[in-house]
């Protein structure tokens, strides 16, 4: 819920003025000493008088205003709204979608490039969609004589909605990656609310699954299912060399954090080029499963060339894919032009807490104080008062806006209490504000999602952001944002002992649920240390991420 007790500074600053042009109560008006009367006030001082009270004006209605107008300078993206060569530039070829016309006024240009290798793809990946995605009209045709899809061109892989929002991004991403590395035409299962959700990101085409696909039979598709690739090629031992008698029109990939070792397999070589003869894939996953596709000789060279900096990888594909539906952008920017974006800076905070038996929700917050104070992230209290200070000083700086995303309201009401009760140092404003407080996670209810989606956009726009360690919902954030956070510790690891957070070293998501390296059947290796830029996570020890490392050049082998 939005706190409108808070006053912005804006307003008082235009008071603070108003209140220097008024005359003083007690001043007496002058008289001729010659016939009594007024003296005429100079031509020029009516003149100059009419234009600061002009300028003072329009400068209030600009603050005030509910448009792009309320966006600083300083933060408007000088990029056009194709985001550096990554969208389509034939707006003919959309459905009218606000969000794509208007991110790049609200962020900051991104610090990544994408390549023009990734941007030719791109282009050459939606003329696959738009030629093919037609055909899945067919797919239940198909599902009954396979031999049908054996006679097209085309090869689909069918993303099965899967999971919370943050979860069903990140391995909706690693879906397209896979796509576009292996020529395959992505399509979406609808779920409960993904076209209210999103706008579609490819033109003259629908990425969504025709809605004659029932959704009990794709909902069907799991660990128990007979088309499983994992149980096609279950040989009981561990083999390297994969012979099937015939190749399946098509099968299941089962990637989520339940996956047995048939099923990790999906990153061997072997298997890959078993499933490329299969034209039809259905996956269900709930990870970011990307930095084991590296573990794939043929993939991992293909990832080079589209994403030669790393950790850029998530960033680019989110700000291609993802593209909030007009509801939801309507949410975002109404809550940012109100509440964000006359700040001088917006730190965002996003705080969950997965087990509050082994950390209390008080501790939460103090952890929080600890991260973004001892880091110098927002200022501390100062030990003079607000009625110490002058306030013409205290007016000179711009106010820090401090957007909290959490399920619960009391860590927002700690924060937000601390900066009405105390002055802060250099005189610093500081405007707390939180957009939503739902209490807990309802997966799969459309409004819920809604409000989540808006969360996650609105921490995206923040110059400055805290994630919680393990959230999907953050790495959601920050790859959006293309900002590197600070993280918070988790209760029961060394560094929480030392440090209430640590800057990340890479903005990509964390693998949660990576396999063990065993393509060779050499026995299991640790994940983490076989490739030098795919290592253990800073918030997961366990998971993988992508870090910046010297690039490998192009025709070298991984392995």
């Amino acid at each position: 819920m939005m706190d409108e007790r808070i006053i912005p500074a804006e307003m008082a600053h235009i008071r603070h003025l108003s209140q220097a042009f008024r005359a003083p109560q007690s001043a007496q008006p002058l008289e001729s000493p010659k016939n009594g009367r007024k003296p005429a006030m100079p031509l020029v001082t009516l003149l100059l008088l009419a234009f600061g009270f002009f300028v003072l004006l329009s400068a209030s209605f600009k603050t005030l205003s509910k448009g792009s107008s309320v966006i600083p300078d300083h933060r408007r993206s000088k990029g056009a709204h194709i985001v550096g060569g990554l969208l389509h530039d034939d707006l003919n070829g959309y459905r009218p979608c606000h969000s794509r016309m208007q991110q790049h006024v609200y962020r900051k240009a991104s610090a990544f490039i994408p390549s023009s290798y990734l941007i030719s793809k791109l282009r050459r990946y939606e003329t696959l969609h738009m030629k093919c995605a037609p055909e899945a009209e067919n797919f239940i045709k198909v599902l009954k004589s396979p031999e049908l899809l054996q006679k097209s061109d085309c090869r689909f892989i069918v993303w099965i909605d899967y999971s919370g929002l943050g979860n069903r991004l990140m391995s909706l991403a690693g879906t397209f990656l896979y796509a576009l590395l292996t020529e395959r035409v992505l399509l979406v299962d609808r779920g409960t609310d993904m076209s209210d959700l999103f706008c579609e990101p490819f033109p003259h085409s629908s990425w969504l699954l025709p809605v004659g696909l029932s959704q009990a039979w794709l909902q069907g598709l799991d660990k128990s299912s007979p088309h499983r690739f994992g149980r096609l090629i279950d040989k009981g031992e561990c083999s390297v060399h994969v012979n099937l008698s015939s190749v399946p029109a098509y099968s299941y990939v089962h990637l989520t954090h339940s996956f047995d070792i048939q099923d990790r397999r999906f990153f061997c070589d072997e298997e890959q080029k078993v499933l490329n003869q299969i034209p039809l894939l259905f996956l269900r996953s709930n990870l970011y499963f990307v930095p084991s596709l590296y573990f794939v000789p043929a993939l991992a060279q293909e990832i080079e060339r589209l994403f030669p900096e790393r950790e850029a990888l998530f960033h680019h594909l989110a700000r291609y894919l993802f593209h909030p539906s007009n509801e939801v952008w309507g949410r975002i920017v109404r809550f940012y032009d109100a509440y964000l974006g006359n700040a001088e800076e917006v730190v965002g905070i996003q705080i969950r807490t997965f087990d509050l038996t082994k950390m209390p929700s008080e501790n939460v917050t103090s952890q929080v104080f600890a991260c973004t104070i001892g880091n110098k992230i927002l200022p501390n209290a100062s030990n003079l008062n607000q009625d110490e200070r002058s306030w013409s000083v205290v007016m000179q700086k711009k106010p820090i806006s401090v957007l909290v995303t959490s399920l619960h309201q009391e860590h927002f009401e700690r924060i937000r209490e601390f900066y009405l009760s105390h002055s802060t140092e250099q005189g610093r404003l500081v405007r707390v504000q939180l957009p939503s407080h739902e209490e807990q996670q309802k997966t799969g209810k459309a409004e819920h999602d809604k409000q989540a989606l808006t969360d996650i956009f609105l921490l995206s726009l923040s110059d400055t952001l805290v994630t919680s360690p393990m959230s999907t919902f953050g790495y959601a954030a920050q790859g959006l944002a293309g900002v590197r956070p600070w993280v918070l510790t988790r209760p029961g690891e060394q560094t929480y002992q030392q440090y209430a957070c640590i800057k990340a070293l890479s903005l990509e998501p964390c693998f949660h649920a990576p396999p063990l390296f065993d393509c060779d059947c050499q026995g299991g290796r640790d994940p983490g240390k076989v490739l030098k830029f795919v290592r253990h996570c800073e918030d997961v020890n366990w998971g993988l991420k992508l870090f910046e490392d010297a690039p490998l050049p192009i025709g070298d082998t991984f392995f």
